[in-house]
């Protein structure tokens, strides 16, 4: 039963201030019809009532707030204090025993036309006496020279300069 009166009376509150705003909205809406209004809050003009509502609507506040509150200054000057504790320690990476007891996976799949030897790794070791096919030797040629070119491509360009300055 209190608990009902109490919610009935707050509803109650709530309502007849609602009722209150909107009065005082529809007055400055038939009173000031023809005048030009002023927010002093926003510090903007108003041709219409319904722009002066929208300027106090957006700004919230009718009259101007000025707000004096600072800080205090520091009691006493700035000093360097030294870190004791090394300064890679958040950062560099350590497994725990965790990640190095797990045992990751190899999904291969089959359609991929790549057979992997899981139980004999010196089948991938590659041997540095092997020639290679005569069409590789040829890519291989075309990636060192390209650098050397771009150097050339970077010299004539300076020229270039040179001639136009």
């Amino acid at each position: 039963m209190v608990c009902e009166l109490l919610l009935s009376s707050v509803w109650f509150l709530f309502v007849i201030f609602w009722l209150e705003t909107i009065s005082v909205w529809l007055f400055l809406c038939l009173y000031y019809q023809d005048r030009v209004f002023y927010h002093w809050g926003s510090g903007e003009f108003a041709d219409d009532p319904d722009q002066f509502l929208y300027v106090l609507s957006r700004s919230g506040v009718v009259c101007r707030v000025k707000y004096g509150n600072s800080l205090p200054d520091i009691p006493f000057d700035p000093k360097f204090i030294t870190y004791p504790f090394d300064q890679h320690r958040f950062v560099q990476y350590k497994a725990t025993s965790l990640e190095k007891q797990h045992k990751h996976e190899l999904l291969t799949e089959p359609d991929l036309g790549v057979t992997i030897d899981l139980i004999n790794p010196d089948t991938y070791r590659i041997d540095p006496n092997i020639l290679l096919d005569p069409a590789d030797e040829k890519l291989l040629e075309e990636e060192i020279q390209a650098p050397s070119s771009s150097k050339r491509c970077e010299r004539i360009v300076s020229a270039q300069k040179r001639v136009l300055l």
